[in-house]
């Protein structure tokens, strides 16, 4: 074993502990806004990772480069999903758990269908936009 298979390892465990911790939230609804914390692991790993290269400079072993390879790709491809659908820089207008406005609105046969109807439902409305 290099000196650089332990740097490798934790730079893997730190994004896959990253990326479950941040997946478990996402049932539970407790996703941060800005996930700091989570931005921060994967910026950690990242420096294991590219330590674990140097350290095995001239010729780092196979199983060290791999390891820390895919660390880095699992976290860049992290922050990567993050920069996709950034939250917009004010105050949100609409919060989960506020009470849904009166509206109607008719689905995909026609049929009228009103807020009140969904009363005490979760709702999930979604806007497309496109030539069709």
């Amino acid at each position: 074993m290099t000196a650089s298979l332990p740097f490798a390892l934790g730079a893997m465990a730190l994004v896959l502990g990253g990326w479950l911790h941040y997946l478990a939230a996402i049932p539970k609804e407790r996703v941060p806004a800005r996930p700091r914390a989570h931005q921060a692991t994967m910026a950690t790993a990242l420096l294991l990772a590219a330590a674990a290269v140097a350290l095995g400079a001239p010729g780092p072993d196979v199983a060290s480069l791999v390891v820390a390879l895919v660390a880095t790709g699992l976290s860049l491809f992290f922050f990567y999903l993050l920069a996709q659908a950034p939250l917009p820089d004010g105050a949100l207008a609409v919060a989960v758990g506020d009470a849904l406005p009166l509206i109607e609105l008719k689905d995909s046969d026609g049929r009228l269908g009103r807020s009140a109807d969904w009363r005490g439902r979760r709702v999930l409305l979604k806007f497309f936009r496109g030539h069709w």
